[in-house]
């Protein structure tokens, strides 16, 4: 049988192409856009009625170390007051600000940041986390860290690293060992029963007869 090479030649060409238009065209996530791990840290500001300044003036100060060892970045801490954050930023070089706020709202605390490109000037990312108390809000900063670190600097795992570890699970109570075969197979025999719950003395008393019961006595009519 003869074979035409050309013909051979487009049918692999259309197979090919087939095969990769049946292909989903995956998004391109965070990470996948280059960001630069060095980034300018503003104040955070807070946003309620109570007095948080010192657990608020802390947070950039306990975000870039938590940055610094996830991803290895190169944070710059910007003072507050003086010049903008933006131009701050850009006089240092960085290419990337992250701007935090701390909002109450009801009983709990909500944690946002927001980091910008300072080279295009849109932004990078946006992260946010919700705290009960004022004390949990620290503790929540390990999550908003983690989250950064892994959607804008493409650090995988590190989410999972921060995250806090499940509860223990409650041990189930094992039943004892001569019991454990007869509920397998739901069936509870009455001697085994009667020997695990009763003395071995009051055993004797409640053991069951192998035979028919006696006939009761006849009473004779006087």
């Amino acid at each position: 049988m003869r074979t035409i090479p050309g013909r051979h030649a487009a049918r692999a060409a259309l197979c090919a192409v087939l095969l990769f238009s049946c292909v989903p065209a995956s998004p391109v996530p965070a990470e996948a856009a280059g960001y630069s791990r060095r980034i300018a840290i503003a104040p955070f500001a807070s946003l309620t009625k109570e007095d948080i300044g010192g657990t608020v003036a802390v947070l950039p100060r306990l975000l870039g170390s938590r940055l610094m060892a996830l991803a290895g970045a190169d944070v710059l801490l910007l003072p507050a007051g003086g010049k903008s954050p933006e131009e701050a930023a850009r006089e240092a070089k960085y290419p990337l600000l992250l701007q935090g706020t701390v909002a109450k709202l009801g009983k709990g605390y909500s944690i946002d940041a927001a980091v910008t490109d300072l080279s295009t000037g849109g932004s990078a990312g946006a992260f946010f986390t919700a705290a009960a108390t004022e004390d949990d809000i620290i503790a929540q900063l390990g999550l908003l860290s983690g989250e950064i670190a892994e959607k804008l600097f493409g650090v995988q795992g590190a989410i999972r690293a921060v995250s806090p570890a499940p509860p223990p699970r409650p041990r189930r109570r094992s039943c004892p060992p001569r019991l454990r075969s007869a509920r397998s197979r739901r069936v509870l025999p009455r001697r085994r029963l009667l020997h695990w719950v009763l003395p071995r003395r009051r055993l004797l008393r409640w053991r069951p007869l192998r035979g028919p019961l006696p006939p009761p006595p006849l009473v004779r009519p006087r």
